[in-house]
């Protein structure tokens, strides 16, 4: 079950910034847009580590060429309702999307020229 203490600490560091929490908590929303496929990719690959040792996994579609990752966050052990897990998730993503955003560089044979 959800530590109200856990969860306040998340909110209060940020940890849930630009998401949308749905009124009856059966879930997070939050759309993250990259520059690029590959900046979209790595995004999604910085946070595999966490999401493997949590044993928590994001639901997640790519849209805009790519570009876009949409992501929804719900406990299914926990009857499709939201729990601390989808807390800690968030703020990994958020995370992973500063780190992503500030340090992916284009492979060289991937550039425009």
């Amino acid at each position: 079950m959800m530590n109200q203490n856990i969860i306040e600490n998340i909110m209060d560091r940020g940890g849930v910034e630009g998401w949308t929490v749905a009124d009856n908590l059966d879930h997070l929303k939050r759309s993250f847009n990259f520059g690029s496929f590959e900046q979209a990719q790595a995004f999604c690959q910085g946070v595999t580590k966490f999401c493997n040792e949590k044993d928590h996994h994001p639901e997640w579609s790519i849209t805009d060429g790519g570009r876009t990752v949409n992501v929804t966050l719900t406990s299914h052990f926990a009857g499709n309702k939201v729990t601390r897990l989808d807390f800690e998730l968030a703020q990994a993503l958020n995370d992973s999307a500063y780190i992503t955003e500030r340090t992916f560089s284009m492979h060289p044979w991937m550039s425009a020229k």
